[in-house]
């Protein structure tokens, strides 16, 4: 394959249905650090230098110009106190309440939970 057919695959590659998604996803990681950090008053330098990278790295990282490799991720995730299942889940907010919400949780009975969860459901409506 030569030099022109490379770049002929690589457009066709960036118009593929998935690209999308996957620029949906990256930018899910972007907004997800930046909504995190903000909760927890932590700047971008502050965070940057925190997990050993440079100060402009996490800057970079909510810009779109670099995507944050899994070992950065995930120490991303430690100083942010959550985990990297509980980043992925759009609907995991307010993490500091939700894991002191669980560990409550977890001292109760089966029979109370119930009720808890029962509560809950009411609280929905």
């Amino acid at each position: 394959m030569d030099f022109e057919d490379r770049k002929k695959a690589d457009k066709d590659d960036s118009e593929l249905p998935y690209s999308q998604t996957l620029n949906e996803k990256l930018n899910f990681i972007r907004n997800r650090i930046t909504e995190l950090r903000m909760s927890k008053d932590i700047s971008e330098r502050a965070l940057s230098l925190d997990i050993g990278k440079s100060e402009s790295y996490i800057r970079q990282v909510s810009s779109g110009k670099i995507t944050p490799a899994l070992e950065p991720l995930i120490q991303i995730c430690e100083r942010l106190s959550i985990d990297i299942a509980e980043f992925f889940d759009p609907d995991f907010h307010n993490p500091d309440l939700l894991h002191i919400a669980f560990d409550q949780l977890k001292k109760l009975s089966d029979e109370d939970i119930a009720f808890v969860i029962t509560l809950m459901k009411k609280l929905e409506k």
